[in-house]
């Protein structure tokens, strides 16, 4: 990643995901330190110069990620993404208030009002809409607007998800000028997506030079 240009690496996850039917065989003290060691690990091998985003994929309890990430708190992840289900906004929330690592959620978010009641939990730094199912390009640009008037999301961290079809992902380039909030910009890495967009980072000013012209 830091060798072909990237200043951050995503979708990092320090569990194998077996697929949630299949009996757990390790006990809580080797998953969790065996977790620990693997981000351990991906930070030795990118250094200082690339951000880690950690992944958690929802599997947690809120006792087990407030301990993975105090356990991962000294290799400075960029933020833990989805530590526990997000259907439950207060366990979020509770989870934020006991770890210094930015938690980042909202893709399986649905309405503006979901992400309205997420910033006032305070239950996270790093809001990720998805354009195909919180409302649209409209709708974003409104969760953007909650995120700007919420004190606890720092300025810019608006993370756009758009994981769908061709059509979706040249939307969101020509309108993506609009939200000056936006700071990072996943995509799903498809052979369709253009060589400017990268899995995680800052987009590039040849990006928002290919808007349409006006806001709106």
């Amino acid at each position: 990643a830091r060798k072909n240009g990237f200043t951050a690496v995503g979708h990092l996850t320090p569990f194998l995901d077996s697929p949630r039917d299949e009996p757990a065989f390790e006990t809580h003290v080797q998953k969790m330190e065996r977790a620990i060691d693997r981000v351990r690990q991906y930070r030795e091998a990118v250094g200082d110069e690339v951000e880690l985003c950690i992944e958690i994929h929802r599997r947690r309890t809120p006792a087990e990620a407030i301990g993975l990430a105090r356990g991962i708190e000294q290799y400075h992840p960029m933020f833990y993404e989805d530590p526990v289900l997000p259907d439950n906004l207060d366990s979020m929330a509770l989870v934020a208030e006991h770890i210094n690592i930015p938690i980042a959620t909202g893709e399986r978010l649905s309405s503006v009002q979901a992400f309205d009641d997420l910033l006032r939990l305070k239950a996270c730094s790093v809001i990720q809409p998805d354009i195909t199912h919180c409302g649209g390009l409209s709708a974003v640009r409104r969760i953007a607007s909650l995120a700007d008037l919420n004190a606890v999301v720092p300025e810019g961290t608006v993370a756009v998800q758009l994981p769908v079809t061709p059509l979706s992902y040249e939307g969101v380039i020509v309108k993506i000028r609009w939200c000056a909030r936006l700071r990072l910009f996943f995509d799903s890495g498809r052979d369709h997506v253009s060589e400017h967009v990268f899995t995680v980072g800052r987009i590039p000013p040849s990006i928002l030079a290919r808007g349409d012209g006006d806001e709106g």
